[in-house]
């Protein structure tokens, strides 16, 4: 079942003329799927697509459901952290790993409606031994939707004041 939540974060050295308050948003989501390795897969290449699509597709209509906003690249405002853990009864080595979530990172970012490569998402990796095949797909950054730091009177203003 996906699972969506928001908190609220303190900025580092919020101690300005602004607020001092942001908006973070984090999702978390667990996709029942098993990741194959596609360095070591040797399939037929429709087989090889097949699988690919399903991935991504898989990955992004669960993240759509848990959390169905839309994102504009102008809503993205700083580094996004997308940490991607897969579970397992096996493990894969380091580069297998990073190749087996290639569909769901492209899915990641279909449902971003950003490049996958953009320096804004920041992807992170890992694996647990589990008894289930998951991908387990956790998300931070700065939400603003929810923001509200501009709405504070003495906030800030982000142009310099024209002095006389």
């Amino acid at each position: 079942m996906p699972e969506a939540r928001r908190r609220m974060g303190q900025v580092a050295g919020g101690q300005g003329g602004c607020s001092g308050q942001s908006v973070t948003m984090h999702v978390r989501v667990v996709i029942p799927m098993r990741t194959y390795s596609k360095l070591n897969e040797r399939v037929h290449w429709s087989r090889a697509a097949k699988i690919a699509k399903h991935e991504r597709r898989e990955a992004y209509f669960r993240m759509r459901e848990a959390h169905p906003f839309v994102l504009s690249l102008l809503d993205i405002m700083g580094p996004i952290q997308i940490k991607l853990t897969r579970t397992g009864p096996s493990r894969l080595d380091d580069d297998n790993l990073v190749s087996s979530f290639k569909n769901v990172r492209d899915g990641i970012a279909d449902w971003l409606k950003i490049d996958d490569g953009d320096p804004r998402l920041v992807f992170s990796y890992d694996q647990e031994r589990h008894a289930r095949w998951r991908v387990i797909v956790e998300i931070e950054g700065p939400d603003k939707a929810r923001d509200t730091s501009m709405l504070n009177p003495r906030a800030a203003w982000p142009f310099p004041e024209k002095t006389p």
